[in-house]
């Protein structure tokens, strides 16, 4: 295992075995960035692009990716391969105990990818029959109220959100992980974006992840000038949308006020009030 462990763990080029590890291999590699199963619930960290963390987050996408589309390791590397450099990765941990012996279990992942409005995924490949009118399609028009500086305006793209089916799909305790490892992969995301005061945040969202964030309240708006909805990487379903980062905090709210239910006032606690917390960082 040690050659692919070290082609997995090196920086140096996004290979095919990046999305496609094994449960020994993630085991190590948690094992070796220190991670300890000393925590309950649900722990947040943050990897950057280069790590072995990074590609157990990239097993995640892949492994929801074929359950949904039915991709393959190899369209993974096609869809997101120019894009990883400017990738980071937002992971859900939780513990596991087998035979005795306790572990960390990554089951969740948000990918942003960093960059301008030119350089978001979701701009640079809404498919051409999706645009309305290419002569006048315009990316600082695409947020209807706003014009959107292609040199200073900071856009992070959400590329991909996942969950373990084995969580997922699961009742009881396992599904409520589920839910609040969704809500806290969210949460850290707004942390970050807040902290880094970025502008807007983007998405290629197929219809069920746009559920999510409507159910969130989030104030994602589908593109100006491209249709609602079209096909995409296997989607049938999806819409190219768009956010600005600044009116997030009080949609939210808005939106938990107007729902009046138990449920949506504690996603906005959580997400938004004092559990809004620095989620740590792993280079390794």
């Amino acid at each position: 295992m040690s050659e692919r462990h070290n082609r997995l763990t090196s920086p140096e080029g996004f290979l095919v075995d990046a999305y496609s590890l094994m449960d020994d291999e993630k085991d190590e590699i948690l094992k070796q960035a220190g991670i300890k199963a000393n925590f309950r619930g649900i722990k947040i960290i943050k990897t950057t692009n280069g790590s072995g963390l990074a590609n157990i987050a990239r097993t995640l996408e892949a492994e929801q990716f074929k359950e949904a589309f039915d991709n393959s390791p190899e369209d993974m590397v096609d869809l997101y391969g120019e894009h990883e450099k400017a990738s980071h990765f937002y992971m859900a941990l939780t513990t596991t105990q087998s035979g005795g012996i306790k572990s960390a279990k990554a089951i969740g992942v948000l990918r942003a990818i960093e960059g301008g409005i030119g350089d978001s995924i979701t701009s640079r490949t809404i498919p051409g029959d999706a645009i309305l009118d290419e002569e006048s399609f315009d990316l600082s028009k695409v947020f209807e109220g706003k014009t959107i500086s292609p040199e200073k305006d900071k856009v992070w793209d959400i590329g991909t959100v996942a969950i373990d089916k084995e969580y997922r799909k699961s009742s009881g305790n396992g599904k409520k992980k589920a839910g609040l490892a969704g809500l806290s992969l969210y949460r850290a995301l707004y942390w970050d974006m807040a902290r880094e005061q970025v502008d807007f945040m983007t998405a290629m969202a197929d219809y069920r992840l746009l559920k999510r964030l409507d159910g969130l309240g989030v104030p994602m708006k589908r593109f100006s000038g491209v249709k609602p909805e079209f096909g995409y990487k296997g989607s049938e379903r999806t819409s190219a949308v768009i956010g600005y980062v600044p009116d997030f905090r009080r949609e939210v709210l808005d939106h938990s006020v107007e729902q009046r239910e138990l449920a949506s006032m504690a996603v906005f606690l959580v997400l938004l009030v004092g559990a809004v917390r620095r989620p740590e960082v792993y280079s390794t």
